[in-house]
Parts: structure tokens; sequence; C-alpha cells
């Protein structure tokens, strides 16, 4: 066990609310940490995880991302170099990068060196017709998504076998991207929709209607553990938070091709 480790359970306020042990985030660390530490087990009986991610990047894969990169914006591969590029700027040599790459590239090819097994190449691509329509890029970030977030929820909640388990997807399209994308569902889930950064992440005008429901959903799960849903079972229930919200059987039906 770390020795900051009783510390660290005391800044993340362990020990407020002894009636409801329950660790609640977005991949932040200090849920990973716990949650991956036998010591820490005895500490919590819930989680609710929002984009749990079990996978991870290689650093020599990472270190070429970078090099590449810095090359695009014509500084060093360090912190001075790229910290003197603006923000926007390398998110826009990132998507011009992605674009002119898979321009030309083979869909086939495309799947096979995101991991995704040929002879299942078909059956992803019929499940999810609607991302491959809006082109390859986009098709790459689906296939990233689903390798890094979506498959493990269908892993996890198998392994968990019996134990009360529920699954939802935040599917409401942002205003400002057209898709939901990575982190949207955090201010929904804290009823945070005023806040300053909300109009870049989601547009102009998010619905309140759909705060109040995740919000509500998270302190019915956080206060009497239970969001409100059909609990995981083999019909695969899934709450699909939209505008309508529904209960969908199979909810993750897109991504078993990649089990």
């Amino acid at each position: 066990m770390p020795d900051h480790f009783e510390e660290r359970l005391e800044e993340l306020g362990f020990g407020m609310f002894p009636e409801v042990p329950l660790i609640a985030g977005l991949e932040n660390g200090d849920e990973e940490l716990l949650l991956g530490m036998p010591q820490a087990q005895h500490l919590f009986h819930s989680v609710y995880a929002m984009s749990g991610a079990l996978a991870d990047v290689t650093a020599e894969r990472s270190e070429v991302f970078g090099r590449t990169l810095a090359a695009a914006a014509g500084v060093e591969p360090t912190l001075e170099g790229f910290s003197s590029v603006p923000e926007g700027r390398l998110l826009d040599l990132q998507k011009a990068d992605a674009a002119k790459a898979l321009r030309w590239v083979p869909r086939g090819l495309l799947l096979g060196k995101l991991g995704v097994p040929k002879d299942r190449h078909k059956a992803y691509l019929a499940a999810n017709a609607d991302v491959v329509a809006h082109g390859k890029a986009r098709l790459a970030g689906r296939v990233l998504t689903d390798r890094m977030f979506r498959t493990a929820v269908l892993r996890v909640a198998a392994d968990r076998g019996d134990a009360p388990t529920w699954l939802y997807r935040f599917a409401w399209e942002s205003g400002k991207f057209g898709f939901a994308e990575h982190c949207l569902d955090v201010p929904f889930f804290f009823d945070c929709l005023d806040g300053p950064v909300m109009e870049p992440l989601a547009g102009p005008n998010p619905p309140q209607a759909l705060a109040d429901e995740v919000h509500a959903a998270a302190v019915a799960f956080i206060t009497g553990g239970d969001p409100g849903w059909p609990r995981h079972d083999d019909r695969g229930i899934v709450r699909v938070f939209a505008r309508p919200s529904s209960d969908m059987p199979d909810g993750y039906a897109s991504v078993r091709a990649l089990l």
C-alpha cells in the first residue's frame, strides 16, 4: 500500500458518508487506483463508472504520435515545443492529419490496422452503418471508442455474473459536434449545464430535462442502490439517455463483433 494512501482517501472524502461507500468518477485515476487495489476493496460496495477504460497506449506508440504531431506543427517534441502551439492549432493538425491519412486507405485495411479481425469486418460495419456513412475518420473513432470503452462495458458486466449491475449509454448528440462525444455526459451527471464550458462542449441550449433525468438516476443509485431501470441480464437491457430516453434490449449490440 502506498505511503500516501490513507491521506489520499481522506482527500477523496472517504469517511464523510460512511453509510454510502460508493465511488463515482470519470477515468481520472483515483477511482481506477482504488478499484485495482485489493487493500481497498472493503472501503466501498458500489461504483458508478463513466467511460471506464481498461485499455492503454504503449509508450512507444505515444512517442511516435507525439513526434509526428510536433513535426507537423514545426516544433520540437518537448513540453516547451508543444506549449508554444495554440491548442486549437494542435487539434486542427490532428484532424487534418487523420483525414489526409485515411483518405486513400481501404476500409478493410483500416479495420485490420485498428485490430478488428477480418472475419468480423462485415458484421461490424453492418452494426455501425450510421457511423460508416460519415466517412473513415468517424469510423476509426468509433472503432477506437468501442475497443477502449464499450467492449469493456460488456466484459465487466459478464464478469460480474449475478451481482447487481446496470448499464447505460449517453446518446444525446451535441449541438456543437453532432454526436455524443467523450465527456459529454459529465455535466449532465452533475446537473451543471450552466457551466462556462458547456456551449463549446454541447452547443447552445443543452436539454435541462435530460440533465434532470441523468442526475436523478445518479442520485437514486448513490442513495438507494438502484438507478431506476432494469438490471443487466440476458436481455442486455441498457438505459439510453437521449431525447427521449429509453430502455433498449441488447443496447450494446453494435460492439458484439469485437468481443
